[in-house]
């Protein structure tokens, strides 16, 4: 069935929108055609409509401007594969029941075809199956032979909506390079999984990435970035001046609009956390698998088989959040040892993260064991001249510290 109400894309994604009518079959064939003509790099056309709408006399129209003669409707074959200018592939899911039988004829390998045109009738049957990017027309019989057709562009979420995501919740810029960071490890782990045969969404998850923390600060009591960073690198006895500097020249003070925006953010999501908060905003704009993946980063889900990461997506978000301490890279080890010092306010709260720590280190075997690498090559690979110089500084002051024991 027709949904009672078509979702023309979400807030999130870019939409251009644009109704044309029709009078006769004829003219839905030629509006085929110049659809075709005008939207060349939309590979994925959705279609929507009540059955006789004219979706086949569409379809049909496109397929002449690839110089396909016959085209019939798919209904009881579901698909069907044609040839001309470019390979057409026309599916109709009215039949189907449910979402499991998309496995069974493996859409996802059709949508992978890169020199093919892919048409889709009945796509609200697809649910979240949907592609990102398409073409949705939606088709309304009016009257006799006359059609409405609504063409609407979808694009997914992109790189320029994370930075207006950052402008709007005023994510400091030290967050927004710790995100940079941490996607950059887990797209490094994700792209070596994918060699080894493992399917990854790397859109989702490097979209994930850059927003895992954009709401960070609505968890932060103190709002004086270097007063705060100081307290911080001194109750974990760093003797270093350089090492201090180097952290401290990342963070501004933040303006009063900064502050405004982030006292209203505690009041509202404070109990929640940002993960949660992050989750719920992005799940009103429809971009619920992205916001699941957020959602479970959060550092206690690894205790809970239920609320664990299960997805290859969670799994490595989670992990690498787990290698990354504000912009540089560092082992489980540390990170967690940090984690204790800055958040563990309560004795339970250090025991839940030793708890969690051989959990973690479970994980980032299995993760290595697939890729055929050692956890340290992230620091040998990934980390900056800066990352490396203040390792060293690091080592330089614990050495000296044990030599004054």
């Amino acid at each position: 069935m027709m949904p009672k109400k078509y979702d023309f894309g979400n807030k999130n994604e870019k939409i251009r929108a644009k109704t044309l009518t029709t009078n006769s079959p004829k003219e839905t064939k030629i509006l085929g055609k110049k659809i075709l003509l005008k939207h060349p790099f939309h590979r994925v056309i959705c279609l929507y409509g009540e059955l006789g709408a004219g979706k086949t006399t569409l379809v049909q129209g496109m397929a002449e401007s690839l110089g396909i003669e016959k085209v019939k409707s798919p209904t009881y074959a579901l698909i069907r594969e044609y040839f001309g200018k470019k390979k057409l592939i026309h599916m109709d899911f009215y039949r189907m029941e449910t979402q499991n039988e998309l496995e069974t004829f493996g859409l996802n390998d059709f949508l992978e075809e890169k020199n093919s045109i892919i048409i889709i009738e009945w796509a609200d049957r697809l649910g979240e199956n949907l592609p990102k990017k398409r073409l949705d027309i939606v088709i309304k019989h009016k009257k006799d032979n006359q059609r409405q057709f609504m063409l609407h562009e979808v694009t997914p979420f992109q790189e320029s909506d994370v930075k207006k995501l950052y402008f709007e919740y005023a994510t400091p810029k030290h967050i927004q390079n710790h995100c940079r960071k941490v996607t950059e490890v887990a797209m490094y782990l994700a792209k070596k999984m994918q060699k080894k045969g493992i399917k990854i969404d790397f859109h989702d998850l490097k979209i994930a990435g850059l927003l895992h923390d954009v709401l960070r600060m609505c968890d932060v009591q103190n709002f004086h970035m270097k007063k705060s960073l100081k307290n911080v690198v001194s109750s974990r006895n760093c003797r270093s001046k350089q090492i201090f500097k180097s952290f401290q020249n990342t963070r501004d003070e933040p303006s009063p609009r900064d502050k405004k925006i982030w006292s209203e953010l505690r009041k509202k999501y404070k109990k929640m956390g940002h993960e949660e908060a992050t989750y719920q905003i992005l799940k009103k704009k429809g971009e619920k698998t992205i916001a699941t993946i957020i959602r479970k980063h959060k550092f206690s889900t690894l205790l809970n088989p239920k609320t664990a990461p299960k997805t290859w997506e969670e799994k490595l978000l989670y992990y690498a959040d787990k290698r990354v301490i504000h912009e540089r890279i560092t082992s489980v080890e540390e990170r967690l040892h940090d984690g204790r010092i800055r958040y563990a306010k309560t004795p339970e709260e250090e025991q839940k993260s030793r708890k969690i720590e051989p959990k973690l280190l479970d994980l980032e075997r299995k993760i290595f064991e697939i890729i055929g690498e050692n956890p340290n090559v992230l620091v040998k690979k990934l980390s900056t001249k800066k990352d490396k110089h203040l390792q060293t500084l690091k080592r330089r002051i614990r050495k000296n510290t044990l030599n004054k024991l």
